[in-house]
């Protein structure tokens, strides 16, 4: 489904709504949309860090697994 943007008019999105003024945004258009984007980076960074941070807690992990299979074998 193809979606015309209009030139002037408002938008309506998850996020919210979105004004265009002569084929360009609004400044709150504006500002919602930097908003939005400084939050999806913050998610990717996230989702990005997790396999970092398991890989870093791999080591310390694997010790007390050591550790505990030599406590209950002996």
């Amino acid at each position: 489904m193809k979606t015309e943007l209009p030139t002037t008019g408002v938008l309506e999105t998850r996020i919210g709504q979105l004004r265009f003024e002569g084929g360009y945004p609004s400044n709150e258009t504006v500002d919602k949309l930097y908003e939005e984007m400084d939050f999806q980076r913050a998610v990717q960074a996230y989702i990005w860090a997790i396999p970092l941070v398991s890989f870093a807690r791999h080591p310390r992990t694997t010790e007390m697994v050591r550790k505990l299979t030599s406590v209950l074998h002996g």
